[in-house]
């Protein structure tokens, strides 16, 4: 049964397979420290989110079906701010095929049996690497401040974004771990941007002031395998037939 405690912003959403995904995710926060003055990182457990695609790359929190979601805020607006797809690679051993050997006994001295051909392969499959920024809010607000704070965030995504993308596609960045490595460093510059932007923007609306500290920014960073382990390369070895 779907999560009768989850608010879905969107009633009208059909739950096709092609609009709907179920992701474990692997998060990191970073917060501002006013005693040290810095952002520090806060990794966090991974979490079960549903969503689905919204107007805009917004991702949308869903019900999961089949049991509870895990750590999704009620009312949550997403934007990647840089992403890339690369591949992994690893040593493994693979059955590469079969064939007959002689396994006789006292009474069929002629017996073969059947056996496997096993060699050294290379496995490989496909991850995706992304870092985001992430508004929370109480679903209790109005529609028409939600559209307000989804405006103010996406305006403070776009400039945050200029800074992940232009730290991880410096021409001294070379290779996919690198490339993770500028992106995850420029994060708590890219928030120090987009905090600006987006708690200016929020100074607009006519909202308490309690409410308004309730609502939450956050650039985070995720990554998500596409995309099971296969065999890449192996041994060619033909096979054998009594």
């Amino acid at each position: 049964m779907p999560n009768q405690n989850l608010q879905i912003l969107n009633q009208s959403l059909n739950t096709d397979n092609y609009d709907f995904f179920e992701v474990m995710e692997q998060v990191t926060a970073y917060r501002w420290n006013p005693e040290a003055y810095s952002y520090t990182a806060e990794p966090r457990p991974p979490v079960k989110i549903c969503y689905k695609n919204g107007p805009g790359g917004i991702k949308i929190p869903y019900p999961c079906p089949g049991g509870q979601e895990q750590g999704a805020p009620k009312g949550r607006y997403e934007k990647t701010l840089f992403s890339f797809e690369y591949p992994e690679f690893k040593a493994a051993t693979c059955v590469t095929g079969w064939t007959w050997v002689p396994c006789p006994t006292w009474s069929n001295p002629g017996r073969t049996c059947k056996q496997e051909i096993k060699l050294p392969c290379t496995q490989t499959r496909k991850s995706r690497f992304r870092v985001y920024a992430e508004a929370t809010y109480p679903e209790t607000l109005e529609e028409a401040v939600k559209r307000e704070i989804e405006r103010c965030h996406l305006i403070a995504a776009g400039l945050a974004a200029n800074v992940v993308y232009g730290a991880a596609t410096a021409s001294s960045v070379v290779g996919p771990q690198a490339t993770m490595t500028a992106a995850i460093g420029s994060i708590p510059a890219a928030l120090q941007v987009y905090l600006k932007s987006f708690l200016e923007c929020l100074e607009g609306l006519n909202i308490s002031d309690a409410l308004r500290r309730q609502i939450k920014g956050d650039i985070k960073h995720a990554t998500n395998k596409i995309s099971d382990w296969r065999v890449s390369n192996a041994g060619l070895i033909p096979l054998f037939l009594p």
